[in-house]
C-alpha cells in the first residue's frame, strides 16, 4: 500500500471518535459489567480530551461492554443478524398451536363423555376409587401425547430440508442434545396438563346410579366449557389471521414507497482490499479511473458511478467530525458520510432541491459539501445555504448544494443527518447502470473488466434490487411463517369445530327427524346447527381484535415509517373465518339434514 493512503488509513484508526472495529477483552473473574463499561468510556473521554484537542469541551463519547454470549440477539450494535424479539415470537405461537389443539381434544373427550359413562360406572362399582379413574384417563392421555409426539419427530425430520429453505438457517433434530430432550420432556409435560387434568376430572367424578338410571351426565347440556374452548381457539386464529395481514400491508408499503433514489438495473461490486498486491503499479483513485474508463465504452452499459458504500445502507458514521458557522459549542451530532463523484446523481436520480451538483472539471468540488434536507434541519442552518462554511475531519469548503432525503437505511430507522462528500481517497465501490434489457451484457463486461486488472480474485457483485429485498427478509420470513402458523391455527380449529358438530348432529338425530317429519327444511335444520357455532367464532372476532391490533401496533413501532392499522384488515380476516367456520359446519350440518328421519326415529 503506497505510504501516503497508509498514514491516512492510521490517522483514521487512531481517531478516537471513530471505531471502526470491534475489540475483544477478556475480563477477570467476576468482573462488573458495568465497572468494565465505565472504565472503558473513561478512557475514551480522557484520550478524546488529550489528543483530539478536545480539551474544555463536553463530549458525550461512551464505550458499552457486552458479553459474547449475547452478541448474537445484540443485533443493534454488532449487526450479528440474531433478534431475540422473533425468538420469543415464534416461540409464543408454538405454545399457542399447542393450546388450540389440546383445546380439541379436551373438546371431544368431554363431547364423548357419555359414550364412557356406563364403563366409568362398572368399574365403580366393582371397586375402582376415583384416584385410580384419575390415574387410568391420565395415563391414556400421556399415551396418546406420546405417540402424538412421536408422529411430530418424524414429520420434523422430513420437513427440515422445507424448513431450512424458508427460514434459510440450518436447523438440526438432534437427539443427542440435552437441550433437545428437555424440550421434548418439557412440551410432553404440558401437554398431558393441558389435554388429560379436566377430562380425567369429569370422567372420573361420574356417579354410577344417575348413569345406568339415564340422567344426564354432562350437568349443562351444550357445555358452557366446550363453547369457551372453541371461542378461545378461533379467537387465537383470527388474532393471527389479523397479524398477517397487518404485516403483509407493511411489506407492500416498503415496497411500493419511493426510497428517494433509482435502484433499478444496478449492480455493483467493490475494488478488493488487496488492490495492492493484484500487480497493478497504481495507487487505488487511478485504478477506479481506468475501471470507469474501461467499462464506458461499452454499450450496454448506461452510467457508472463510484462512492465508499452502498446508498441504501451507509454505515459510516461519526460524532464530532463536522464544523459550520452557526455551529454551537459542545454540538457534536452524529452524521453519516456518502463520498459521491460527478455521476451519482446521474445514476440514483437523486433530486436537487437547491444548488448544484460536484463538476469533475471544478478542483475546489473535492473539498464542498452537499447536505440533505434533513442535516440542514438537525444543524440549523440559516438560508441561504449555498455558499456557507462547511468542515468535515478538517477538510474545509462550502455548501454547495442540498438533496431532498432518501433513505439510507432500512424502515426501521428514521432518515438521521447525511453528508456528501466528494473525497476521492475514501471510494471504492463502482456501481453500474445497464441499459434497458442488456443486463447479461454489462456483466459480462464488467467480469471481463476485471480479471484484467484482478486476475486472481473471483468477481463479486451485487444488484440493488436484492440488497433492497435483503434488508427486509427478516420481515419477510416473518410474514411467511405468522402465516403458516395462521393457517395451522384456523384448520386445526375447523378440525374442532368438524367434531363438534359431529357430535351434536348425533346427539339431536331424533329432534331432527321431528323436525323433518313436521315440515322444517334442509336450510331450516342446517341453520338450526350452525348458528351457535357461528356465534362463537363472531365472539372470537370480537376478543381477538383489540389483542391482534396491540400486538400489531407493537410490531409496527419497530418501523420508523410505517402503515396505519385500518379497519378493512379486520374485517377481512373476520370474515373469511366465519366463511370457513360455515364451510366446515355446514358439511356435517346438511349430511344431518339429508338423513332420513324415519331411521332417525328408530336409532336407540
Amino acid at each position: 500500500m503506497p505510504e501516503e493512503l497508509y498514514l491516512k488509513n492510521r490517522k483514521e484508526v487512531g481517531n478516537w471518535r471513530n471505531f471502526p472495529c470491534e475489540t475483544f477483552a477478556r475480563t477477570k473473574q467476576n468482573a462488573s459489567i458495568q465497572e468494565v463499561q465505565r472504565g472503558i468510556s473513561s478512557i475514551i473521554m480522557r484520550e478524546v480530551q488529550v489528543n483530539m484537542n478536545n480539551v474544555g469541551r463536553k463530549d458525550t463519547l461512551a464505550g458499552f461492554v457486552t458479553p459474547l454470549k449475547k452478541m448474537h440477539f445484540d443485533g443493534n450494535k454488532f449487526g450479528t443478524g440474531g433478534d431475540k424479539k422473533i425468538v420469543t415470537i415464534f416461540s409464543v405461537l408454538g405454545f399457542l398451536l399447542l393450546v388450540i389443539a389440546s383445546i380439541n381434544y379436551v373438546n371431544l373427550s368431554t363431547a364423548k363423555a357419555s359414550l364412557r359413562s356406563k364403563e366409568v360406572s362398572i368399574k365403580k362399582i366393582v371397586g375402582a376409587g376415583t384416584k385410580n379413574l384419575f390415574g387410568q384417563f391420565i395415563v391414556e392421555s400421556m399415551v396418546t401425547s406420546f405417540i402424538a409426539q412421536l408422529v411430530t419427530l418424524v414429520i420434523v425430520k422430513l420437513a427440515l430440508p422445507w424448513f431450512n429453505g424458508l427460514t434459510e438457517k440450518t436447523f438440526n433434530l438432534s437427539l443427542s442434545s440435552f437441550a433437545m430432550w428437555q424440550v421434548l420432556v418439557v412440551t410432553l409435560i404440558i401437554t398431558v396438563l393441558l389435554t388429560g387434568i379436566y377430562p380425567a376430572l369429569l370422567l372420573s367424578s361420574f356417579k354410577p346410579l344417575n348413569v345406568l338410571r339415564g340422567n344426564n351426565i354432562l350437568k349443562i347440556k351444550d357445555s358452557t366449557l366446550r363453547k369457551t374452548l372453541v371461542t378461545a381457539q378461533f379467537t387465537i386464529a383470527i388474532a393471527l389471521s389479523i397479524c398477517t395481514i397487518v404485516i403483509l400491508q407493511q411489506l407492500h408499503f416498503i415496497q411500493s414507497s419511493n426510497e428517494g433514489y433509482n435502484r433499478s438495473q444496478i449492480f455493483s461490486f467493490s475494488i478488493p482490499n488487496s488492490w495492492a498486491s493484484s500487480g497493478y503499479a497504481v495507487n487505488k483513485t487511478d485504478i477506479i479511473k481506468t475501471l470507469k474508463n474501461e467499462l464506458s465504452k461499452e454499450t450496454a452499459i448506461e452510467n457508472i458511478t463510484v462512492s465508499n458504500e452502498t446508498i441504501q445502507n451507509i454505515g459510516m458514521s461519526m460524532g464530532g467530525i463536522a464544523d459550520w458557522a452557526e455551529k454551537k459549542t459542545g454540538e457534536e451530532p452524529v452524521i453519516t458520510l456518502l463520498s459521491v463523484d460527478a455521476d451519482f446523481r446521474k445514476v440514483f436520480k437523486l433530486q436537487l432541491k437547491e444548488g448544484r451538483w460536484y463538476d469533475p472539471d471544478n478542483a475546489t468540488d473535492r473539498h464542498n459539501y452537499i447536505l440533505t434536507e434533513t442535516t440542514v434541519a438537525k444543524l440549523g442552518l440559516k438560508k441561504p445555504y449555498i455558499g456557507q462554511y462547511f468542515s468535515v475531519m478538517n477538510d474545509t469548503g462550502i455548501i454547495i448544494g442540498v438533496v431532498k432525503d432518501f433513505h439510507f437505511r432500512n424502515y426501521h430507522q428514521k432518515i438521521d443527518a447525511a453528508v456528501l462528500l466528494n473525497r476521492a481517497d475514501l471510494k471504492g465501490n463502482l456501481f453500474i447502470q445497464s441499459a434497458a434489457a442488456k443486463m447479461k451484457q454489462a456483466l459480462a463486461k464488467a467480469e471481463a473488466t476485471w480479471k484484467k486488472f484482478f486476475p486472481r480474485i473471483p468477481f463479486e457483485y451485487k444488484f440493488m434490487d436484492a440488497e433492497f429485498e435483503k434488508m427486509y427478509r427478516t420481515d419477510t420470513k416473518t410474514a411467511e411463517l405468522i402465516s403458516i402458523f395462521a393457517g395451522i391455527a384456523i384448520f386445526i380449529s375447523c378440525l374442532g369445530l368438524f367434531g363438534l358438530i359431529s357430535f351434536v348432529a348425533e346427539q339431536r338425530t331424533k329432534e331432527i327427524g321431528i323436525r323433518k317429519i313436521l315440515g322444517a327444511t334442509i336450510t331450516n335444520i342446517t341453520t338450526l346447527l350452525s348458528k351457535d357455532f357461528v356465534k362463537l367464532v363472531i365472539i372470537a372476532i370480537i376478543i381477538a381484535s383489540p389483542i391482534a391490533w396491540w400486538a400489531a401496533n407493537k410490531w409496527l413501532q419497530t418501523f420508523a415509517y410505517r402503515i396505519n392499522i385500518s379497519w378493512w384488515m379486520f374485517i377481512e380476516a373476520g370474515a373469511a373465518a366465519i366463511f370457513i367456520a360455515l364451510i366446515t359446519v355446514s358439511f356435517q350440518a346438511i349430511k344431518a339434514a339429508l338423513a332420513n328421519p324415519v331411521n332417525s326415529l328408530r336409532t336407540e
